[in-house]
This record gives C-alpha cells, structure tokens and sequence, in this order.
C-alpha cells in the first residue's frame, strides 16, 4: 500500500485495503511543515513513539562529522528491535530514508509539503529566534535572507527530502516517490490529513497541538516583496514543480477525504457506544449469576460490594475474550410483577 494506490483508488477502498499493513508510522519531518506539532500528537496516540535525532548537546559539534544521522538511524533500528516503536519520526534526507526503508520493510512513512516560498521564509525567520539551537552561528553566516537563499545547501529541501539530489523532476521519479510512501500530505490541509492518517489506524484524531510556529519580533521580522517571492521560486525550482504536482493529486480529493473521516468517526463512535453497552449487560448478567440474584430491568449496582462484584465481571469477561472465548448477552425477558427471569425474546 503506497500513495500511488491511494491516488487510483477510492479512499473507502484504499483504507480497507490498508488494513494490517502498517506496522509502524514514520514521519519524515521536513522542517517548517508544521512537524513539530504532529509529533506531539503522535507521541501521544502512537506510543511508543521515538524521536531519531541527534543530540542537542554538543550538536555544533555533531555536524563535523560525516553524517551524524547516520549514527542516530543505527542506534533508532537497535531500540526498536526492543521496544517495538509503533510511530517514530526525523529530520531525514532521501538517504536516510532508504536506509530505514531497506531495515524496516514493513514501515508506512509519510509527510507533509509545504508552499516552498512560505517554507523558506519560515525556515530563515525560525532560524533566527532563540528557540533555534545555532542561532548565533546562522546569523554569523545569513546575515541577510538573500545571503541564505543564494546557499545550495538550502535550497530545495523538500525535494532532497524525498529523491535523490541529482534527479530531475520527471514523472518517472515522481512515481518512484510516490510508490515508497504511504501518504504526502499539504501543510494547508495539515488538520484533515492528520485525520485521515490515525483514522487508517482507528478513531481519526483531530490535530490540536500548534508548537514551534516562527513568531515574528524585530530581530527575526523582514520585509516580504514580490521579488523576494520570486528570487526564491527561481532558486527552489524542483520544490515549486513537485509541490504543484502533490496539490494538483491531492486537492480535488479533499471533500473525498473529509468524508471518510467524517464516516470513520461516526462508525468508530457509534462502535464504542455498542460494545460498552453490551459489556455493561453482559457484566451485569455475568454478575448476577456469581451472586445468585434474578435478572431485572433496569438495575444500577449502587453499593460497595456490588461495585467490587460488577468489577470481578468485567474483568472476567475480558480474559474470557482474550482466551477466545466469543460472549453475547443472553436474551432475557423479566417478569416485573415476580421478578423472576427466564429465556426469550425481549
């Protein structure tokens, strides 16, 4: 299951088909995607959730090294042969990538693009706030945003992120992309597909969390002109053509989306709302056979020793099922006058 399949399939159908294929889901966090706040959510609903990073303490000195990702990746795939990881996420190139995706054939990545002319405006402003680790040596060597812009190293991000840095925005390598991951979402539609995403995995989870959005004060604020706009366009060309791609895919299917997740959540509520009622019947049935009373209609366990008894049931009941054990409730009829159960249709 890749996003090439979501793209040629109904996405009722596509979930269905997903069903039992992720193990794990990983994140390739490209920065200002709106990462940070979708792994707050992930760690939080997708636990035991790792964080592949390097170090923050000596990180100037990490980045002398070769590629200090690398040793961050190794020690990420020794852990989870411990820990069973059933999210995880990263700062990770297309290297990086193959790497997890040669380890872990069994792992759904996504992530999420973002307007490449707002990313970048975002990334230089972030950059320049005390939140950013290596301020002082980003603003020694981007004193200006033009000085940032003109360096190689930074241009094109979202597109190293996903292919090879020497392969052109063809359709050939757009498919190759597309086939190796689950899901790529848009930063404007971030919200909707984060539903989407956990609603594969159960009860769409609405994303409520907004952390390290760039705030703006005098040392981090500049002026945004046209030209601006389009110098950096020119200078992120592969960004702007692969962007425009994912949105023209992806936008006309957002109603499509937004249904799914809004059946999704219905079905998922209405499910739970049924198995609490019949747990709670067949509790009490359960119950009321360890103690020897008649089955009435409409009985609350209201004192302590029933309480404690009503507990015993439920848990009970749940190691019956995980022994495998199929249990209904029984269809009782009550008689109100004598207060005498029996058998039978309600």
């Amino acid at each position: 299951m890749n996003f090439s399949t979501f793209l040629s399939n109904p996405v009722p159908r596509f979930a269905r088909n997903y069903q039992g294929h992720g193990h794990m889901l990983f994140f390739q966090h490209i920065p200002k995607t709106a990462g940070s706040s979708l792994v707050t959510e992930m760690r939080a609903i997708l636990n035991p959730f790792c964080n592949v990073h390097v170090p923050s303490k000596n990180y100037a000195d990490h980045l002398k090294e070769g590629d200090p990702m690398a040793g961050a990746i190794e020690a990420f795939l020794a852990e989870h042969v411990r820990y069973r990881y059933r999210s995880a996420s990263g700062h990770l190139l297309h290297s990086h990538m193959k790497t997890l995706r040669e380890a872990l054939p069994y792992v759904s990545f996504f992530t999420v693009l973002r307007d490449p002319v707002d990313r970048v405006i975002s990334d230089y402003c972030y950059s320049l706030t005390e939140e950013y680790p290596l301020r002082e040596q980003f603003m020694a060597r981007f004193p200006t945003i033009d000085a940032y812009i003109n360096c190689a190293d930074y241009q094109n991000t979202m597109w190293n992120a996903v292919a090879a840095k020497d392969d052109a925005v063809t359709s050939d390598v757009i498919v190759r992309i597309f086939d190796s991951y689950l899901f790529i979402g848009l930063f404007d539609d971030i919200t909707l597909h984060f539903e989407f995403l956990t609603a594969l995995f159960g009860h769409p989870k609405t994303l409520v969390s907004h952390r390290n959005a760039t705030k703006l004060s005098d040392s981090n604020r500049i002026e945004i002109t046209d030209d601006l706009r389009d110098r950096i366009a020119a200078v992120n060309a592969k960004d702007m053509a692969f962007y425009r791609v994912l949105r023209h895919a992806l936008v006309p299917r957002r109603s499509e989306i937004a249904a799914f997740v809004t059946a999704r959540r219905a079905y998922y509520n209405n499910s739970v709302e049924q198995v609490q009622d019949e747990q709670t019947a067949l509790a009490g049935t359960i119950w009321r056979h360890m103690c020897g009373v008649p089955v009435s209609v409409g009985d609350e366990w209201e004192r302590e020793e029933e309480l404690a008894a009503r507990q015993v049931a439920i848990w009970t009941i749940r190691r019956m099922e995980r022994a495998g054990f199929s249990l209904t409730v029984p269809p009782y009829r009550t008689t109100r006058a004598s207060g005498v159960a029996s058998k039978g249709k309600t």
